[in-house]
């Protein structure tokens, strides 16, 4: 007869030999979010040393289930995590109901042909489209049918679902297509004939990596009907015209600076704000490139500028992968940034929120700042008061990832959150909120995060 493991025999089980193995804490928490009925196969796609696997085993407690109905399997393109997540299942399981392999999830091409039911819980690996390589990124967009910039955790949530059919899938991932507006991950969820949910972690999850996370919940819709079931506490930006935006990457900001002195007449100069510079009045001039430029222009500005600075332009990331020219910025510029009033905020915040109306659109975001396009100045004003109120600046940091020394990362998503509910509560705010940013009594409480 076999006997439970005791607790601090369970929690021996989690590896922390790499600071991206999942937690034990963490992989409890994503394994309890399998059902305690749930019979058939637990599968984990990118196991790596099995924490995940060993924290399902344990809280599905197989030694006692009478009918032997669970099995456990997992695939990792890493022998040595693959002999380390054998090794842990086979104190767990020593029935032998487990079963893992050396394998690249993404690469196998044949689909699942059991009829066992699936449950997927997995800590795929988060690497960014621009850590990708052309090959690997042309390969998981035709394969996996990706659209536009995405994370390759993606691609396994994609991959594993159209591969399994599972009844559960859970996944912790990178939370910034939450708050994305260009990503297509969220349709291609719903395309995926399920609801979902999502759950916020934080950024404390991975030892010496600020990244912030959260958990997917996706199940299987049984009935033909498709409804897309929205983000908890996310609600969608649809029905407000203003426009929450990054500030732009250039790929290099000092020499887009260098360049504001020696470009000649091919496009303008501004006024650079980084987060640091939002109300402060500070700024360094930087050259901003034109939209479009004929192959002459571009020759001339290659001439004019120098052949060190035209090195280290080509020498960045996004011209070496094809995806823009020389003279461009590492992103596209909206075209409101330049010529429109708009409101400016630092995107790392530590005690409260300066907020900076840019009436003549002569200011121009650089990354670490966050812009807001307003109608009007009047308009600008007035949700300059509501951003900077107590009540807001409560929630708007409540929402925000934590960093060190106290500070928070702000959140387009939340940011834009805040716009939408201003702009629902039919904008008292502007008429009840006194000129020391108090809010009035009369103000309705915002929802409590």
């Amino acid at each position: 007869m076999v006997t439970p493991m005791t607790r601090l025999e369970q929690n021996r089980l989690f590896s922390d030999g790499h600071p991206h193995y999942t937690p034990g804490w963490l992989s409890e928490k994503l394994a309890s979010h399998v059902p305690k009925s749930f019979a058939g196969r637990i599968i984990d796609p990118a196991c790596g040393a099995g924490n995940l696997l060993a924290a399902a085993a344990v809280w599905m407690n197989p030694l006692n289930k009478s009918r032997g109905d669970l099995e456990f399997g997992g695939s990792d393109v890493s022998i040595r995590a693959v002999r380390a997540c054998r090794k842990m299942l086979s104190r767990l399981l020593p029935l032998g109901n487990y079963s893992i392999e050396r394998a690249d999830f993404l690469k196998t091409a044949e689909s699942d042909t059991s009829r066992q039911p699936v449950t997927i819980v997995m800590n795929p690996p988060f690497r960014g489209y621009g850590e990708l390589g052309e090959k690997a990124r042309a390969r998981i967009a035709r394969t996996q049918n990706m659209k536009g910039r995405f994370n390759l955790g993606y691609a396994f949530v994609h991959r594993a679902v159209t591969r399994y059919r599972p009844d559960t899938l859970v996944s912790l991932l990178p939370s910034n297509w939450i708050y994305s507006r260009a990503s297509s991950f969220r349709s291609e969820l719903d395309a995926l004939n399920g609801s979902w949910e999502w759950e916020d972690v934080g950024d404390g999850a991975f030892r010496g990596v600020c990244v912030h996370v959260g958990i997917l919940v996706w199940r299987a819709r049984k009935s033909r009907t498709r409804i897309s079931r929205p983000i908890q506490g996310h609600p969608s930006a649809a029905g407000t015209e203003l426009e929450v935006h990054q500030g732009v990457a250039t790929g290099s900001d000092a020499l887009f600076c260098r360049l504001a002195e020696s470009a000649g007449s091919f496009g303008r100069r501004a006024a650079a704000v980084r987060g640091r510079d939002v109300g402060r009045g500070s700024a360094s001039m930087i050259w901003v490139p034109p939209i479009k430029a004929t192959r002459a222009q571009v020759e001339e500005f290659i001439r004019g500028v120098g052949s060190q600075i035209v090195a280290g332009l080509r020498a960045r990331s996004c011209v070496t992968s094809r995806r823009r020219q020389t003279f461009e910025y590492h992103e596209a510029i909206p075209k409101w940034f330049l010529g429109h009033p708009k409101l400016l905020l630092p995107e790392i915040v530590t005690r409260s929120l300066r907020v900076e109306l840019d009436t003549r659109g002569k200011r121009f975001p650089l990354h670490s700042a966050i812009a807001i396009r307003v109608r009007s100045d009047a308009e600008g004003r007035a949700l300059k008061r509501y951003l900077m109120s107590d009540l807001c600046q409560r929630v708007l940091f409540a929402k925000s990832p934590r960093l060190s020394g106290g500070a928070v990362r702000l959140q387009v998503g939340a940011i834009r959150e805040a716009v939408i509910e201003w702009e629902k509560r039919g904008r008292r705010y502007a008429r009840t909120i006194d000129s020391n940013g108090k809010a009035a009594s009369s103000v309705p409480a915002a929802r409590r995060v």
